[in-house]
């Protein structure tokens, strides 16, 4: 079949535009093709357009949004640097576009991974719930997110309507299982976040190195409300002789953490390589945590905020490594050959479901 993927690979995150670049590798390595649309959702767009604080609804927030701008600016330029080089896309589409012209040209139309389903994130555009295929194409979604715990009240219908379409969903955490049943959807499946899907090989083929990143170094990548991430990971370089590295900070972190190299607006393969080369991994993200996973890299994850956390929690209770928890770890050993066969049996599964979603 002529697939078309449509994901958030024009946000600048790091965990949306790898698991774009995993996902279209991943079905690739199905034995078939998918390219990317290359959307341009205008809530999304805006979200990350330096100087617009048009979607700040405070002062304080405006504020932030206008001081981060010069590095938003540099960042955008190393990730449309990134999308160009590695992403496979369609032509350029906005929202005075007509997506239904599609239809022409693929069989098959597919969502995911990220939080797709998710209307609040998207400004309420359906695209992404793929409002735009026409009945008698196939319609899918790999691992896609609803980053909520119940569909808001404005949004039920539309969304029942939609996803009652889709031939074959798999969604990214069990909790979206849990919506879909709500919705009266019953043939859903939880599936592996993309980025897990391929091997540490794989990743190496686009994983690059700061060129003043430090030998040897414990790395950090939090987002906001991390209690215990930077504490633990400056005991642990004090103990082992390392360099603290920050990648992504946040303004507060930015001035609190000036005894660690910052990065502000590193490239993807910049943000692959650091966690490949990286002696140990501090973090409280999904992908900060997959990524040490991935390359093999001991870690902690910080999982104080239990809502923001669950899909940590959910990966590590897949592969039995919940012990790496902050600060509840239990154990400071890890036996990468268990975690290795659970996460490749993890993938294996998931691939098969790939596999049958583009048969």
């Amino acid at each position: 079949m002529n697939t078309a993927l449509i994901t958030f690979h024009r946000a600048v995150n790091y965990g949306a535009v790898l698991q774009a670049y995993a996902l279209q590798t991943a079905i690739k390595q199905c034995g078939t093709t998918a390219d990317i649309i290359d959307y341009h959702c205008p809530y999304i767009t805006s979200v990350y357009r330096p100087y617009d604080v048009s979607l700040q609804s405070s002062l304080t927030d405006k504020i932030k949004k206008y001081i981060k701008s010069p590095q938003l600016r540099k960042k955008g330029a190393a990730f449309e640097a990134f999308v160009k080089k590695n992403l496979v896309l369609t032509k350029s589409y906005n929202a005075d576009n007509n997506l239904q012209a599609l239809n022409n040209s693929y069989d098959c139309f597919l969502t995911g991974s990220d939080q797709v389903f998710n209307l609040d994130i998207s400004g309420g555009d359906a695209h992404y719930l793929l409002d735009f295929a026409d009945d008698g194409k196939k319609k899918c979604a790999y691992a896609a997110s609803f980053g909520y715990d119940f569909v808001p009240p404005k949004y039920i219908e539309k969304t029942k309507k939609l996803l009652s379409r889709f031939d074959d969903l798999t969604v990214r955490e069990s909790s979206g299982l849990n919506i879909l049943q709500s919705l009266g959807i019953g043939n859903g499946a939880v599936a592996a976040d993309p980025t897990l899907l391929l091997q540490a090989e794989q990743w190496d083929k686009i994983a690059a190195l700061p060129a003043d990143a430090p030998k040897k170094y414990v790395l950090v990548y939090a987002m906001d409300n991390c209690v215990y991430t930077l504490s633990k990971a400056r005991q642990l370089a004090k103990i082992k002789g390392c360099k603290l590295v920050l990648v992504n900070p946040t303004l507060r972190q930015r001035l609190n953490c000036r005894d660690f190299k910052q990065y502000n607006a590193i490239a993807p393969d910049e943000f692959v390589g650091l966690f490949k080369n990286a002696e140990m991994v501090v973090t409280n993200s999904f992908h900060g945590t997959a990524f040490s996973i991935i390359y093999g890299v001991p870690f902690y994850s910080e999982a104080s905020n239990k809502k923001k956390a669950a899909r940590i929690i959910d990966l590590l209770d897949a592969l039995n490594i919940k012990n790496r928890l902050l600060p509840n770890v239990t154990n400071d050993d890890m036996d990468w050959d268990e975690i290795s066969a659970n996460l490749n049996k993890l993938r294996e599964t998931s691939l098969e479901k790939l596999r049958k979603m583009l048969k």
